[in-house]
């Protein structure tokens, strides 16, 4: 039998290059998943991105609390994340800070339990929600003249379609300090900072 060496090596030259041309077209598209997905980024992570640059905004015009939600916050579905902006005003290292949720009442028609309960962080006392309808941080260590934002998931899958009024409140620890063992004064203490919207719930 007769071995033919030129076709072997034109077959070997050819297999070369299809094997060239496969790595670069491979290289192509793989460059091009890369960029894609840079470029397309995280929705969620930009989502609230947007909304921490919206509160720090706020913050900028004035005032030491600022809330995503604004004075209505609709929820549909049951579930999103806000954004929730406190400034610490004092010159201390660290003050700790408090965030409370409560449900003052339900607008007419809306048979529901809320009557000024806490659904969210905690009371001055240290009470947690039973019913967590905003899970956030509930102590901020705040550093010096400096603004902290942070996510508010609400979860509100449980709760009946229709209008609450709420407060949000921001308790400061009355001695200025971190929140290593905080005293944010009495179970009835005034809030220092607060912020009253509707919440408007509806299916989806």
């Amino acid at each position: 039998m007769k071995f033919n060496k030129k076709g072997a090596i034109e077959l070997s030259i050819t297999g070369v290059i299809v094997l060239i041309i496969a790595i670069t077209v491979l290289g192509l598209v793989l460059n091009f998943v890369r960029e894609y997905f840079i470029k397309a980024g995280d929705p969620i992570k930009d989502a609230f991105e947007q909304l921490q640059q919206d509160v720090i905004n706020k913050l900028k015009t004035g005032g030491d609390l600022a809330f995503s939600g604004g004075d209505i916050l609709k929820v549909k579905g049951g579930a999103k994340t806000e954004a929730l902006g406190i400034r610490n005003t004092l010159g201390e290292d660290y003050v700790c800070h408090r965030v409370e949720f409560i449900c003052k009442r339900p607008y007419a028609g809306v048979e529901t339990w809320c009557d000024k309960t806490i659904v969210g962080g905690r009371s001055t006392d240290g009470t947690a929600p039973a019913s967590n309808w905003f899970e956030t941080q509930d102590d901020w260590e705040i550093k010096s003249k400096k603004v902290e934002v942070k996510e508010v998931d609400v979860k509100l899958e449980e709760v009946k379609s229709g209008k609450y009024s709420m407060q949000l409140n921001v308790y400061r620890e009355i001695n200025g300090k971190d929140c290593d063992s905080p005293d944010f004064g009495p179970a009835d203490a005034k809030p220092w900072k607060d912020h009253t919207f509707t919440l408007d719930v509806s299916a989806e």
